[in-house]
């Protein structure tokens, strides 16, 4: 019998580490921004029960991607598509990653995503999210990318990502994947979204950019200066509240509601746990650690 796979991401210190006298920037350290929930939840998928079971979904997602998303896309590098090459090595940097593969292609319309392995991760682009966005939000974008490369999240993000789509080829695991494992993964996956976005906040260095990057996904060509934030999270909230089968839905969803991503990139922005990451004073009024991580958990709380 061939032995399980085992899905296991990278110790802290295998991540990459630069200093002042190699020829790149000292980077963010992965351990001062990110969710302390990722890790845990990680931990309790990391059993050789959960890897043999998602063993297929592993191997056909690796084949999938390569031979019909990747293959075919165009890559990212000085030569094509310079200005985004730009952006992707000064996330890199800032971040502390390995480059990954990156490429754009056309039916990925209004989004970016990650996927792969840890040691080899693919980071597609759709082409049309080049033509809506700003250089600013494109590097909020592929900041949150590369922020999960850096926390160890691309296996496991993968399927979650896609594993119902899998599980229909796969039907010997598909109720163990849709359900205890499945939803596990869902969890996990909503959670690893907010420490990206503050990986990406971190690489565009803007918290209103960072925002309306994310608006500008969900507003697709509308143009989001238009938009009044403070009054779309109003209106948010008031129907979040109102709805019992919106959370059912969320509970099975891999990302937190758009909504609450702004609300918890603010939360973060205005944090004790921010300030340390970026090298300054906390504000008198920054939000200590503990605070801020309750007030995410209880924002992502869908049940």
């Amino acid at each position: 019998m061939k032995e399980p796979i085992v899905i296991r991401c990278p110790e802290f210190d295998e991540v990459m580490t630069f200093d002042n006298s190699s020829n790149i920037v000292n980077c963010y350290d992965r351990r001062a921004y990110g969710h302390p929930i990722d890790e845990k939840i990680i931990n309790r998928l990391n059993s050789p029960a959960v890897n043999a079971a998602l063993r297929p979904i592993v191997e056909v997602t690796a084949d999938y991607f390569q031979g019909q998303v990747i293959a075919p896309a165009i890559p990212v590098n000085e030569k094509s598509f310079p200005e985004i090459n730009e952006i992707v090595e000064d996330c890199v940097a800032k971040l502390g990653i390995k480059r990954p593969y990156v490429v754009v292609e056309s039916s990925t319309g209004l989004n970016a995503y990650t996927v792969g392995s840890d040691d080899e991760p693919f980071i597609v682009i759709g082409a049309t999210l080049i033509k809506v966005t700003t250089t600013q939000q494109l590097k909020f974008i592929i900041g949150h990318e590369c922020g999960h490369i850096a926390m160890g999240h691309v296996m496991y993000h993968t399927l979650a990502s896609y594993a119902t789509t899998l599980t229909e080829l796969i039907p010997i695991i598909g109720k163990a994947l849709n359900t205890a494992a499945g939803l596990l993964l869902n969890a996990w996956s909503r959670r690893s979204e907010i420490t990206a976005d503050r990986a990406g906040f971190l690489c565009c260095g803007d918290v209103e950019v960072a925002k309306r990057s994310l608006l500008q996904i969900e507003a697709g060509f509308a143009d989001v200066k238009d938009i009044d934030i403070t009054t779309y999270l109003e209106n948010s909230r008031r129907f979040r509240k109102r709805s019992f089968l919106r959370r059912v839905g969320e509970y099975t969803a891999n990302h937190p509601m758009l909504s609450k991503r702004i609300e918890a990139l603010d939360m973060f922005a205005s944090s004790q746990k921010y300030y340390r990451t970026v090298g300054k004073t906390p504000t008198p009024d920054a939000i200590p650690d503990a605070k801020l991580e309750s007030d995410i958990e209880q924002l992502l709380k869908v049940m």
